[in-house]
């Protein structure tokens, strides 16, 4: 975050204006999750984005595919 103005003037100036630039604060780590707590948070996340005052939405889970399976199925 302190480096952000300069990094982007370094990559303006390499490269052209870009359209838009943003933060993004990205977790290190992830949780892997079974799939009875995947549901409860794909419920929560669509929650979530169904609430207009809810701009960005992000998590740090996984599921293997047999949960993904459980879930679609």
């Amino acid at each position: 975050l302190k480096n952000y103005n300069s990094m982007v003037k370094l990559l303006t100036d390499k490269f052209e204006t870009p359209k838009s630039f943003e933060i993004i604060r990205k977790s290190k780590d992830n949780i892997k999750v079974e799939s009875n707590i995947a549901k409860i948070l794909l419920k929560l996340i669509e929650e979530l984005e169904d609430n207009e005052d809810v701009q960005n939405i992000s998590s740090n889970f996984e599921m293997n595919e047999e949960a993904m399976n459980k879930l679609i199925n």
